[in-house]
Parts: structure tokens; C-alpha cells; sequence
């Protein structure tokens, strides 16, 4: 499999990304309100305070860099990763229809207060331009590594849908909780497999501290592999296949029930 990169980097031919600045919106929203005229609503969720963004503006109020692109098509599967993940459970003996249902799951909680001021501007940015040393910069002043707004929408989310290994990587080594879930009960894993690439070192790094994780429901009762879209389907099956001696040794109890 090509080897997918660490980060994203900005792809030269793009000679027709060029997104309107974040502070440029925020200025012009501004004078707009000195001369009492209306605001669009692009302007409007802009200015608002980090913690105060709707979901659907935090993945939009600044644009994802490109990323280069996978030229090969999807490779073909007879299963799905969940149907993959539930035969290898059988064969070990567990129940391979085991869930934890959101509602009990205890990782919902609220958002203390220095979460949501690390959730501000200059981290939201960092994070969406991958600039893994300002980031580093700023978590080194005491912002906390699991910045959420009031909605619950965690930084590491976005992180997880885009498969950005090198900023997962720095919010790792500052001791973020990966133990958590959003207000759809969604988990890490769980944005993960909204990605449209597979990143093993980043699941690799989930499952390895809370294997749990996938065989949680969110609330509307789904798994994280039941996300799974065709075209990184091949990888994820690949990766189950090849680690699940290692997420569920022969012999050791493990959170799976057995039957």
C-alpha cells in the first residue's frame, strides 16, 4: 500500500485554493458593525467566540489544507471491518455481537472551564494549518490537551477525521484523554472512521489505550466500523487482521465478553 503522509502538505498545483483569512472575515465583520450594516452569516458565526461556534462552522471557519491524494481506485472487500472484527471475535470465543451502549458508557462529561478556554483562536488555527510547533507553543502554557467547545466538540476530533497524525501526535505527547466522546456519544475512533483515509498510527495509538472503543455505541447506536466507507475499508480490514492477536491476546480476559 502507498504509504499515506504524516501531515498534510500543501499541494502546488492548487493555484485556485487561496481562502479569504480568518482575521480578514473578522475584520470586516467588524467594520461592518461600526457602520451599522448587516453581517452574513459566515461573518457572524466568524466573530463569535471559539467556544461559542456552532459544530458545523468549526470544520468550516477556516478551510483544511489539501492533502495529496490516493490515484489507485478503492480496493475490493467480501466483508465490511465490522463483519471482519465480529468473525475474528467468534474465533476466540467472545461474543461477537457485544456493545456498550452510549448511555453507559460514562464518557460523557462536562467541559471544565479550562477546556473551554483552551478551545480559542490560536490553537483552532494552529491545528487546522498544522503548525505543530506553534501548537506545541501554546499547550506548553498550560492549555489543556482535550480543548472542547460547550457542544463538546473536541479538537481531537477534527484531528481524528483528518487523519493528521503529526498534530494527534502532539496533543499524545501532552497527555491528552483519549477516554471521551462528543454530544453524539461519537468517540475518537469513532472520527476516525469518518475519515476518508485510514491512519494506523493514529488507531493504532486509540486502541492501544482504550481497545473498548470498538464496540462503542453512539447515540444513534452505531459502532465506530459501521462508518467505514469503501475506499479505506481494504486498509482497515488489513489492520484488524494483522493486530488482533495484539488487541486480544489468546487467553486474557478483555472487556468483550465471553460467551
Amino acid at each position: 500500500n502507498p504509504s499515506i503522509p504524516d501531515d498534510f502538505s500543501l499541494l502546488q498545483d492548487e493555484a485556485d485554493w487561496a481562502p479569504t483569512p480568518w482575521s480578514e472575515i473578522r475584520k470586516k465583520c467588524a467594520n461592518k458593525r461600526q457602520r451599522d450594516e448587516p453581517t452574513t452569516e459566515e461573518e457572524y458565526n466568524v466573530s463569535l467566540p471559539s467556544t461559542l461556534m456552532p459544530p458545523s462552522v468549526l470544520t468550516s471557519v477556516l478551510p483544511a489544507i489539501p492533502r495529496h491524494k490516493r490515484h489507485e481506485p478503492p480496493r475490493k472487500t467480501e466483508e465490511a471491518p465490522q463483519q471482519v472484527l465480529e468473525r475474528l471475535l467468534a474465533t476466540r470465543g467472545y461474543d461477537p455481537k457485544f456493545r456498550i451502549a452510549s448511555e453507559v458508557s460514562c464518557y460523557e462529561t462536562t467541559p471544565s472551564a479550562l477546556q473551554l478556554a483552551s478551545f480559542g483562536t490560536e490553537l483552532v488555527k494552529a491545528v487546522h494549518l498544522s503548525d505543530v510547533n506553534k501548537l506545541r507553543s501554546l499547550l506548553r502554557t498550560g492549555l489543556s490537551p482535550n480543548p472542547c467547545n460547550q457542544f463538546r466538540d473536541s479538537i481531537l476530533d477534527l484531528v481524528c477525521k483528518r487523519a493528521n497524525s503529526a498534530v494527534f501526535n502532539v496533543f499524545a505527547e501532552f497527555g491528552c484523554d483519549l477516554r471521551v466522546c462528543d454530544g453524539f456519544g461519537r468517540t475518537p475512533l469513532h472520527h476516525c472512521t469518518w475519515s476518508p483515509e485510514f491512519n494506523g498510527n493514529i488507531v493504532c495509538r486509540i486502541l492501544t489505550a482504550d481497545p473498548q472503543q470498538l464496540f462503542m455505541e453512539d447515540k444513534r447506536g452505531q459502532v465506530p466500523l459501521e462508518y467505514i466507507k469503501n475506499e479505506p475499508a481494504a486498509d482497515w480490514i488489513e489492520f484488524l487482521e494483522r493486530y488482533f492477536d495484539q488487541l486480544f491476546p489468546a487467553g486474557v480476559p478483555q472487556n468483550a465478553t465471553r460467551k
